[in-house]
């Protein structure tokens, strides 16, 4: 009969530590994996990622940012030129701009626990402003205790 060692849910990633398997469940998928074939466990952050999303986020906002500033610009001419309609017309491109930057979320950095093992490596996202995953480090080190002793 197996023991949970430990235990850790982090999002979508929930992972249990037995004396002999490690299981791990996210969204998608559930795996088990003999100890014995882990040859190291770690957590690594997606810059990457983060990088690309942060650049298509900038383009996002400096187009919202131009449509917003088109409006204002239309606005304060047709007041200038006292050409009311002009005014008027103004009010679209600024509400489109206005929403759309409201929409914009921020990019998150987004890490991944990784099982290195002797046939390759897997991850696992999870989200490191997640207050759970303080836990992480903590499954880890038991994990890498246990690894120790299969490797003795």
């Amino acid at each position: 009969m197996e023991n949970v060692l430990s235990e850790i849910n982090v999002n979508h990633l929930q992972s249990k530590l037995s004396n002999q398997k490690l299981y791990i469940k996210t969204a998608l998928t559930t795996e088990t994996f003999a100890l014995k074939t882990i040859n190291e466990i770690s957590v690594i952050d997606l810059i990457d990622e983060f990088n690309k999303s942060l650049a298509q986020h900038l383009k996002k906002r400096s187009s919202a940012f131009g449509i917003a500033t088109t409006g204002i610009i239309l606005f304060l001419v047709g007041i200038v030129f006292k050409v009311w309609l002009l005014s008027l017309s103004s009010v679209l491109p600024l509400i489109i701009g206005i929403t759309q930057l409201n929409k914009l979320d921020d990019p998150a950095l987004k890490s991944s626990l990784r099982l290195i093992m002797t046939n390759g490596y897997r991850d696992f996202e999870f989200n490191k402003l997640d207050h759970e995953s303080s836990k992480i480090d903590e499954f880890i080190f038991n994990v890498k205790s246990i690894l120790n002793t299969f490797q003795k």
